[in-house]
C-alpha cells in the first residue's frame, strides 16, 4: 500500500515510530494542508525549534505585570525594573505608591539612588531645550476642548516626605492657576509658591507671581493681589533683611543706576550709603545713615560747620548748611496760611504763616490760654531800668548795632531772656573726632560758653504800657497848661 493511501485513521497510535522513518522521508510537500491539525497531535508531543523553518521569538525572565522588550531577532525579555500594575507604569519596583495627599499618578520612578528622577534632554541644532509640559482642559472627554476658568489649577509640582506612615505629607509645592478670564489665545496665569511650617503637614502659600508680573510675599491682599512689582508685608518679622558677610560692597544695585551699600563707617561703625548715577557713568554717593544713626544727605560727616548738606541726628535735630541761595525754603502753593507750626508737647504754641506778600511770626496769645490778667501799672518805672546800648559784635567789628545785654534785661522782662549769665557747657568727643590717648567717645573735649539770648519782641508790652503812662501824664500836663493859659 502506498503511504499516500493511508490516512490517519489507518495508523494506530505508536505504530509508526520516528526510527521507522528515513531522514527527510516526510516533507511538508507530502502533507496536504489540513491533514494534521492540533487535535491530531498528542499533548506530550514536542517539535524541536531546529525542525521549524522559521524560529519563533521566545519569552524569558517574565513575571506578573512585567513590561517585555525585544532583545534580539528571536527573543522577548521581561524587564526586571519596569512594570505595569493597575495601569500604572512603575520603573524600579513592582508596586505603585501614593504620595502628596494620596495621589497615585500613571508614571512612577523608584530607586535607592539618583535614578529615581526624570531627565529631559533635547539634542537639536537650535536654541530650544527639553521640557516638562503640564496642561488642563475643562472638557471631560479626552481629545475634546472646553475653556478653563479663573482660578482653575493648570498643574503643580509637589515635594513630599515619608513621615513614618506614608508619603502623603507635602513639604513644599509650586502650582499654576488661571489668573483672570481666559479665552481664545488668551491665558492669564499666576504661580504660587508654598511651604509647610514646622508641626504641620499641609503647605501654606508664601509667595505669588500674578498675571501682571507683580510679586506678593506675605499674607492677605499683599499675597493675593500685589499692587507693586514687589510687595512684601509681615506682621511679626522684618519684611526684608539684607545681610552680607563682606560689608565693603553694595547690597542692592540696579544696572549701575542705584546702589544701596553697607560699609564700614570708621569710628562711627557700619553705615548704609545711597548712590546713583547715569546709566553708563560712575555712581555718586548722595546720602548715608552712619553708625550713630545720623541721616546725612549731601555730606559724609556729622560736622555741620565745615561742609554743606543736611544732617538729621538720631535725637531729632536737623542741621541744614548751604553756601549759596537759601538753606531752607518753605512754600505754600496757592493759599495763605502756616508754613511752620511750633508745639510744646501736644500744645500749639506758635507758628510762622505767610500771605501773598508778607510773613507773620506768631506766638500763642489767645485769651483762653491765660488767667490772672491785670494791667501793667509800672511801665515807666521798669522801662527806666532798661539800658539800651550801641555796640559791635566781636565776629563783625565793621559796624555798630543797637541792643541790650541780656543779663541786664532779665531782671526787668525775664520772659524775654533765655539762658543764664556766664553759663558754660561741655562739648563731648564724638566718633568723628580725633580722640587722644586716654579719652573716648562721650568724654569732655572742652568747655565753652553757653550764650544767653533775647526775644526783643517780648519787650513790646512793657514799652506799650510805659508809652501809655507817658501819654496820660502828657495829657494831664497839657490840661494844666491850658488851664493856666486860660487864667
Amino acid at each position: 500500500m502506498a503511504l499516500t493511501e493511508i490516512n490517519s485513521l489507518g495508523i494506530k497510535d505508536g505504530e509508526v515510530k520516528t526510527a521507522d522513518l528515513a531522514a527527510d522521508a516526510v516533507t511538508s510537500a507530502k502533507i496536504a494542508d489540513g491533514t494534521i491539525v492540533n487535535a491530531d497531535i498528542n499533548a506530550s508531543a514536542a517539535i524541536a525549534l531546529s525542525k521549524l523553518a522559521s524560529t519563533p521569538a521566545v519569552l524569558s525572565g517574565s513575571t506578573d505585570n512585567t513590561v517585555c522588550t525585544v532583545t534580539g531577532a528571536n527573543a522577548i525579555t521581561g524587564e526586571s525594573n519596569v512594570h505595569i500594575n493597575g495601569g500604572i507604569v512603575i520603573a524600579g519596583h513592582t508596586a505603585s505608591t501614593t504620595t502628596s495627599q494620596g495621589e497615585g499618578p500613571f508614571f512612577q520612578a523608584k530607586s535607592t539612588d539618583s535614578r529615581a528622577g526624570l531627565s529631559c534632554i533635547r539634542h537639536s541644532d537650535d536654541a530650544s531645550g527639553g521640557g516638562v509640559y503640564l496642561g488642563k482642559s475643562r472638557n471631560g472627554t479626552i481629545g475634546s476642548h472646553t475653556v478653563v476658568q479663573d482660578n482653575d489649577e493648570l498643574g503643580r509640582i509637589t515635594w513630599s516626605g515619608d513621615d513614618g506612615t506614608d508619603i502623603h505629607s507635602i513639604a513644599a509645592r509650586i502650582d499654576a492657576h488661571i489668573d483672570g478670564t481666559p479665552g481664545s489665545n488668551d491665558m492669564p496665569g499666576r504661580l504660587g509658591f508654598w511651604t509647610t511650617a514646622d508641626g504641620a503637614h499641609n503647605p501654606t502659600e508664601r509667595m505669588r507671581i500674578a498675571q501682571n508680573g507683580n510679586v506678593g510675599i506675605g499674607t492677605g491682599s499683599v499675597l493675593t493681589d500685589p499692587d507693586n512689582l514687589l510687595h512684601m508685608e509681615s506682621s511679626s518679622d522684618f519684611a526684608i533683611h539684607l545681610l552680607k558677610t563682606s560689608i565693603a560692597s553694595g547690597m542692592i544695585r540696579n544696572k549701575g543706576n542705584i546702589d544701596i551699600a553697607a560699609a564700614s563707617g570708621g569710628a562711627t561703625g557700619q553705615l548704609i550709603s545711597f548712590s546713583n548715577g547715569a546709566n553708563t557713568g560712575s555712581l555718586t554717593e548722595r546720602g548715608r545713615i552712619d553708625g550713630s544713626g545720623y541721616l546725612l544727605w549731601g555730606c559724609t560727616t556729622q560736622d555741620s560747620n565745615n561742609s554743606t548738606g543736611i544732617r538729621m541726628t538720631n535725637a531729632g535735630s536737623i542741621f541744614v548748611t548751604r553756601d549759596a541761595e537759601y538753606a531752607l525754603v518753605l512754600r505754600r502753593s496757592s493759599s495763605d496760611g502756616g508754613t511752620i507750626l511750633f508745639r510744646r508737647d501736644s500744645t500749639d504754641v506758635g507758628n510762622i504763616s505767610v500771605t501773598s506778600s508778607a510773613t507773620s511770626y506768631n506766638t500763642g496769645s489767645d485769651y483762653r490760654l491765660k488767667q490772672d490778667d491785670e494791667p501793667i501799672s509800672d511801665g515807666i518805672t521798669r522801662l527806666k531800668q532798661l539800658k539800651p546800648i550801641k555796640f559791635k559784635w566781636k565776629n563783625d567789628t565793621s559796624k555798630f548795632v543797637d541792643g541790650f545785654f541780656a543779663h541786664e534785661v532779665s531782671s526787668v522782662v525775664p520772659e524775654s531772656i533765655t539762658g543764664t549769665k556766664d553759663e558754660m557747657q561741655d562739648v563731648l568727643y564724638t566718633a568723628e573726632d580725633t580722640i587722644p590717648s586716654g579719652k573716648k567717645v562721650g568724654d569732655v573735649k572742652e568747655t565753652v560758653p553757653k550764650y544767653q539770648g533775647i526775644d526783643q519782641g517780648k519787650l513790646v508790652p512793657l514799652l506799650t504800657a510805659a508809652l501809655q503812662e507817658a501819654i496820660t501824664e502828657i495829657e494831664t500836663l497839657k490840661t494844666k497848661v491850658a488851664a493856666l493859659e486860660a487864667a
